[in-house]
């Protein structure tokens, strides 16, 4: 079905309001009820040029900027015959009117005062794209020529015959429903510009013909770098050859593809989008373009793994509470029924131990529940400021601590959290060392970042992994939480954490950190 009929199905001739312009005010009478009775239209006179000007409304301007204006012949270019039905574009019916009142000006040309060229050229400047049919009389078929080149829409010999009346009436019909089309054609290419998601099309083999001005702000790359190009200029790397062969095994099947994608911007950071890439087809079912909307949620997919893992790590710590506290409540319920049944009050020093040791277990527990979560309060501070800090809150007896870090080394952290990280790596040497370990603190060689190191009998490679597991513990006294607790405010932070051997032979943490969050502001540039 050619372009032409498709529109004409879209505009019912009884939604079209003319307006007459005839200083022979009989003929226009007979043409308006012609118009009226055999097509319902709405048909209105004006006996002259300066009558017709008052009759046609400023607010007709209204629709200047969303139509473009379509002369015979001149389609735009994206309405072409290969493009599915018009009507499918916004899914309602077109307005009622260009402007307010009025779809389109029929005029004769010789008139008394305002001829019909001046009155076009005066609609023109106030109402561009209003439709305009000149039907003028015998013996004006020389301004025909010029009557086009200054915008009229369509030119025709002004009769009294039915058949002229009825040519007429059809061309007023094509006429306003092509501009009701590019009307609501321009609405939805304006609706697309200005989406909140990425658009692109592509054409079937791929190459992208247009972008929208969000694909440009999500992916950094302009209209200009895109268009020509094909879509795998945003591939991340993350899929691999068969994802991508799915996807366009699905769209040339004429299928709709969705999946999430993850792409990568223009500066190499990546994205995650929800992706729904559907085939346009021809009314021969040959595909004519692909439309990709892109819908990003990588925020959503953070929020939703942080969710997942905080969920996970409850999970985790409420299942160790439970059995850690288990030992201790029972060592207590038996004390006590035992100073029952003997009245021995030294018993209840015992309760008191295994009450203690349960506050213990809960006070890690906690920790551990909040130095999960990101860390956002942070500033530049002083490394050995922190260690020496968490240092006072262990007691170590005369356990030696040096801090090898420079004074003008300074890391972005936050403060507090970093400091409960530096207390419970030291209350692990202790535990396992002894009080009088002696314990190192220093600046990595190989990245931005420092160890923690002691003297102590270290850690097998076999159990470094399982350390940092919640619970674990190789200590009768210990709760299993305190490098769990390292490891989730190193992760807050963003720092990778490795256990390596230390000079003497103890346990060696190592904590890299991201070079933007490393300050040495001693150092010089070569």
């Amino acid at each position: 079905m050619a372009l032409d009929d498709r529109l004409d199905e879209t505009v019912d001739p009884a939604s079209i309001h003319v307006l007459l312009v005839d200083d022979d005010a009989a003929f226009a009478d007979r043409l308006a009820s012609f118009l009226e009775d055999e097509y319902g239209m709405t048909a209105d006179i004006a006996t002259s040029g300066e009558e017709a000007l008052e009759r046609i409304p400023e607010s007709a301007t209204s629709a200047d900027d969303a139509v473009t204006t379509i002369r015979d012949g001149d389609e735009p270019a994206v309405a072409t015959d290969d493009v599915s039905s018009a009507s499918t574009v916004s899914g309602q019916q077109p307005p009622a009117v260009i402007g307010e009142d009025i779809d389109c000006v029929v005029t004769d040309y010789q008139m008394p005062e305002l001829d019909g060229l001046d009155l076009l050229d005066a609609i023109r400047e106030t109402a561009p794209t209003l439709p305009v049919v000149m039907f003028a009389g015998q013996g004006a078929e020389h301004i025909a020529g010029e009557a086009l080149r200054h915008g009229v829409d369509d030119y025709l010999q002004k009769d009294t015959d039915t058949e002229q009346f009825q040519l007429l009436a059809e061309r007023i019909h094509a006429i306003v429903t092509r501009y009701r089309y590019a009307l609501t054609l321009r609405t939805f290419c304006q609706a697309v510009e200005h989406a909140g998601h990425s658009i692109y099309i592509t054409d079937p083999d791929g190459t992208i013909l247009y972008v929208n001005q969000a694909f440009e702000e999500i992916t950094g790359y302009t209209a200009g770098e895109a268009i020509g190009r094909e879509p795998s200029l945003l591939k991340s790397g993350v899929h691999d050859d068969t994802f991508y062969a799915e996807l366009w095994n699905t769209i040339r099947a004429g299928e709709v593809w969705e999946d999430e994608l993850v792409n990568e911007r223009k500066n190499g950071e990546r994205y995650v989008v929800e992706q729904t890439i559907a085939p346009v087809t021809t009314e021969h079912g040959d595909i004519a373009y692909f439309v990709a909307i892109n819908n990003e949620i990588t925020e959503l997919r953070r929020r939703t793994e942080e969710l997942e893992r905080q969920t996970a790590r409850m999970e985790e710590f409420t299942q160790t509470l439970a059995h850690d506290l288990q030992s201790p409540l029972n060592v207590a319920q038996g004390r006590l029924d035992l100073a029952e049944q003997t009245g021995d009050e030294e018993q209840f020093a015992q309760v008191r131990q295994a009450l203690e040791r349960m506050e213990t277990i809960l006070d890690d527990a906690m920790d551990l529940a909040t130095h999960g979560q990101q860390a956002t309060d942070t500033d530049l501070v002083q490394v050995c400021d922190v260690v020496h800090r968490a240092w006072d809150h262990v007691v170590t007896d005369d356990a030696p601590l040096t801090c090898e870090i420079p004074d003008d080394v300074v890391v972005r952290m936050d403060d507090s959290r970093v400091c409960n990280l530096f207390e419970n790596l030291f209350r692990n040497a202790v535990e396992h060392a002894g009080p009088s370990v002696e314990i190192t603190v220093g600046v990595l060689d190989r990245a931005p970042g420092f160890y923690v190191a002691d003297d102590g009998p270290g850690i097998p490679n076999d159990e470094r992994d399982a350390v940092f597991e919640t619970g674990y513990t190789t200590s009768d006294d210990g709760t299993g939480f305190g490098l769990a607790i390292v490891r989730e405010i190193a992760a807050a932070h963003d720092w990778g954490i490795d256990i390596t051997e230390s000079d003497a032979g103890g346990a060696r943490f190592e904590f890299t950190i991201p070079t933007a969050d490393w300050h040495d502001e001693g150092s010089t540039d070569e």
